[in-house]
């Protein structure tokens, strides 16, 4: 084999530099240990996760801060419109009282009215007819 040019040894030795390229960085741990080494990677993605949870949970409270405004004016409107139904239940019972009373006001002053025209009814016809 050594007239093509190639033998044993130099297989080997390419064999040799190619497992010496491959395995760069720190060996991986034996398989009966626990290694608690983060990779570069692995430290990224979990920055990553982090930040995410981070904006998530920084966005929610900002969303329930607005909620608990915007709640907070709901409540505000919804008791002055209680309170304005409150008064205007309030005037329409003091107008329907008022009324009632205007009307009976009235009745008299038409009664009063009917017995001042038979009044004089009676005066006028009362004296020429004598």
């Amino acid at each position: 084999m050594q007239e093509n040019g190639t033998s044993e040894d130099t297989i080997v030795h390419h064999t040799e530099q190619h497992a010496e390229q491959t395995t760069i960085g720190p060996p991986p741990p034996e398989p009966n240990e626990v290694s608690f080494r983060w990779s570069g990677k692995s430290v990224a993605i979990a920055v990553g996760i982090c930040t995410l949870a981070g904006s998530f949970f920084t966005f929610t409270a900002v969303q329930y801060a607005s909620i608990a405004q915007e709640r907070a004016v709901v409540e505000m409107r919804i008791k002055s419109l209680e309170d304005w139904r409150t008064e205007m239940t309030q005037i329409a019972r003091d107008n329907t009282e008022a009324r009632i009373r205007n009307e009976e006001q009235l009745k008299n002053l038409q009664q009063g009215q009917m017995d001042i025209k038979d009044m004089l009814n009676s005066h006028m016809h009362g004296g020429k007819q004598e």
